[in-house]
């Protein structure tokens, strides 16, 4: 008399390593390659402090515009194992894609402005 179970979602676990957007981009597209762009994403990146900074903004506006532009939902928490920050994304594939190119703009666009020391003045942020 009760309404149905629903399914438990397939649960896929991808562990992409590196320094550079590419790298996560080309696994996170040939994943999508075989599941297709119907599927509802949940990332997890471990980001240094500054790159999370970035990310958040003063007040968190630079997160709130990214959820706005992308549509995807976006939190932040601290590993406090590791002294990093974990960047959880979820939305659809598209979405996704997205939020993680305008982050990784993000990281290059702050590179040039340091001179190519991404971690250069992370202590005053």
């Amino acid at each position: 008399p009760g309404a149905a179970a629903r399914p438990e979602p397939e649960l896929r676990v991808l562990l992409v390593r590196g320094d550079t957007g590419r790298g996560l981009r080309e696994a996170f597209e040939a994943v999508l390659a075989e599941e297709g762009a119907r599927l509802e994403v949940r990332i997890r990146l471990l980001l240094p402090r500054w790159m999370a900074a970035i990310i958040i903004g003063r007040g968190g506006a630079n997160m709130k515009e990214l959820q706005r532009a992308t549509g995807c939902a976006i939190r932040i928490d601290e590993d406090t194992e590791r002294k990093q920050q974990v960047c959880q994304i979820t939305g659809s594939t598209s979405e996704v894609m997205d939020a993680l190119a305008r982050v990784h703009r993000s990281k290059l666009e702050r590179k040039e402005a340091r001179g190519g020391d991404e971690e250069a003045g992370e202590e005053a942020e």
